[in-house]
Parts: structure tokens; C-alpha cells; sequence
């Protein structure tokens, strides 16, 4: 008996410390406070999404990717990203890293149905 208290014990310590090294999904609130910045910052509907927090010890990091028109500058699509990031952390404090994806025809649509 005291074994097992000692392995469910040492198991639940584990699976603890495991799940705080991966990565999560963020609230609800949090993703929508994430799409209402972007909204506010990005001259475009940049339709966020694949968003994770990262934990590494007392550090969190904010991952997402954003869809941004095909015909504009890689120069002012990195302005756009770099102007959520500092928004987002000013607002949430969240070191965040932004993948830039073109929109594609055929993703917009499925974003409007």
C-alpha cells in the first residue's frame, strides 16, 4: 500500500512537471484577447491561429501564426507582426514569436463560411 501511495505520488509529481515543459493552449479569454489585438493592430484580417503558450521554468513565450495578403512587402508584413508582438506584450505580457502565412483564396472563404 505505501508503494503505491509512493508511485502515484512520484506519478503525479511527473506528469506534472512534464505538462508544464509542453506546450498548452491558452484560455479562451486569452485567445480572444489575442485576436481582439491583432484585430486592433493589423490593417487586415489577420486571422490568428496554431496559438500556444511555452513554458520554459518561469518563462512563458506565445507562438501563433497570422495570414497576411499576398501582395504586400515581406518588409511591412514583419512591421505588422513585430507590432502585435510589442502589443501583446504590453497588454499581456507575453514574449510572443509570430509565423507570417499568405492568405490563400481559398483559406478566406473557409474563415467566412
Amino acid at each position: 500500500i505505501v508503494a503505491t501511495i509512493i508511485a502515484w505520488a512520484a506519478y503525479k509529481i511527473i506528469k506534472d512537471t512534464i505538462s508544464s515543459l509542453l506546450v498548452e493552449t491558452p484560455s479562451g479569454e486569452d485567445i480572444l484577447k489575442i485576436k481582439e489585438i491583432c484585430n486592433e493592430v493589423s490593417p487586415f484580417d489577420s486571422h490568428p491561429h496554431h496559438i500556444h503558450i511555452h513554458n520554459y521554468g518561469k518563462h512563458q513565450e506565445l507562438t501563433f501564426h497570422i495570414n497576411l495578403p499576398q501582395n504586400i512587402s515581406l518588409l511591412e508584413a514583419h512591421k505588422i507582426a513585430t507590432n502585435i508582438e510589442i502589443a501583446i506584450k504590453k497588454k499581456m505580457n507575453f514574449e510572443t514569436t509570430i509565423h507570417m502565412e499568405p492568405l490563400q483564396e481559398k483559406f478566406k472563404q473557409q474563415i467566412h463560411k
